[in-house]
């Protein structure tokens, strides 16, 4: 008689020794759905109805943590989503995978002088505009204060708003991104230093690394 099948390890309790070993390389939010109440929080976005399950949540908050996890993910073959917002997103909480959520990286530095922002991953629309209007300062952005800035810059609509008509879209004032891409490494991405990759990441989404 053939030996029978090994059980298999319920999924809740392999995320979380996925999780478990997770936080030891990254020093930042890692959650799982024995976490319940913050588990789903992290999994709220505008449509819930494209919301799925993650096996784990990671919050990081710079780009080295964004970095570890994605090579943690590498390591174990796992699929990796990214969340900034998600307000129409399909693929930014999907079941399965483990989701680099972005949203703790919401740090606006302006530089009133050379009239550029510095702008966290995970910051929305009004986080930019709350930053810019003391410096008499504004970015042609969508015109919903809670929309991510990321996701609306460099998906399809590249940040149609009230001001696009003059001033056109947010991604023309992109002057550089800072990208981790799928092997882990953290580049630093402009017209100068690597053109068709600046170019690659206006309109990809996540399809060629995680913008921080």
């Amino acid at each position: 008689a053939a030996e029978p099948a090994e059980a298999a390890e319920p999924a809740e309790e392999a995320a979380e020794r996925l999780a478990r070993s997770l936080r030891g390389l990254v020093g930042c939010a890692v959650i799982t759905g024995h976490q319940r109440r913050q588990y789903d929080a992290a999994r709220q976005i505008w449509n819930m109805d494209a919301s799925g399950f993650p096996d784990v949540i990671v919050q990081p908050t710079s780009a080295e943590e964004v970095a570890s996890a994605i090579n943690f993910a590498r390591r174990h073959k796992l699929a990796v989503c990214v969340r900034t917002k998600g307000a129409h997103s399909s693929d930014a909480m999907v079941t399965g995978c483990l989701c680099i959520d972005l949203s703790l990286m919401r740090s606006v530095r302006v530089d009133a002088a050379a009239a550029t922002a510095e702008i966290g991953g995970g910051c929305l629309i009004g986080d930019v505009d709350d930053a810019c209007k003391p410096h008499g300062l504004a970015l042609p952005m969508g015109h919903v204060h809670h929309t991510g800035v990321a996701g609306m810059a460099l998906n399809a609509t590249s940040g149609v708003g009230f001001l696009a008509r003059t001033r056109g879209l947010t991604v023309t004032f992109l002057r550089e991104v800072t990208l981790v891409t799928a092997d882990g490494k953290i580049r630093n991405v402009s017209e100068a230093t690597d053109p068709d990759l600046f170019w690659a990441v206006q309109g990809a989404g996540a399809n060629f690394g995680v913008v921080t």
